[in-house]
């Protein structure tokens, strides 16, 4: 008569490799802080957005186009849109009043930016100084490893990023 061999693993020891992968699991996350992550990677796309932006109003103003008729100080939560679709148009009609549309080389992006978060604390604003052909678009980072940016950006408002050509019109 011969003994068959049982293979195979408890149920106990399933149970203790399922509690030490679960430790991992959370060790890894603590150690990681998924909140910290989202609040970088919001604070990267942030400063891409407020470089683009910089960039394409720069070209506006390159191609001999100015800020007549505009007063701001304008920001990506006013209320006067319908929804975002009418709020990032490129054509003037967006949060934006410049028609980007009017760059010779074209329009550097199809829709305006809006702060991933786009609330009252997280926005876009941008103040424009007609007589000078001037602006200054400004954001506030959440990453306390990115704050420290907004007192060092060279701009009068410690509370907020600033860039453009004139860092106190907002």
């Amino acid at each position: 008569m011969q003994k068959s061999a049982k293979g195979g693993f408890s149920f106990v020891q399933i149970l203790i490799i399922l509690t030490l992968v679960a430790l991992l699991i959370a060790g890894v996350i603590f150690i990681i802080k998924p909140s910290k992550v989202l609040e970088k990677s919001r604070d990267s796309q942030r400063f891409s957005d407020m470089k683009n932006l910089s960039t394409a109003i720069n070209q506006y103003l390159a191609d001999s186009h100015d800020f007549k008729g505009l007063v701001g100080p304008y920001s990506s939560i006013d209320t006067g849109f319908k929804d975002d679709s009418v709020r990032q148009k490129i054509d003037g009609t967006g949060w934006v009043p410049i028609n980007f549309k009017l760059i010779s080389t074209g329009a550097p992006f199809d829709t305006l930016p809006l702060d991933p978060l786009n609330s009252a604390i997280y926005n876009y604003r941008l103040g424009v100084s007609v007589s000078s052909k001037t602006y200054e678009i400004d954001c506030v980072f959440e990453s306390p490893e990115n704050i420290s940016r907004h007192s060092t950006d060279g701009g009068n408002n410690p509370n907020a990023y600033e860039l453009g050509t004139d860092l106190t019109i907002l």
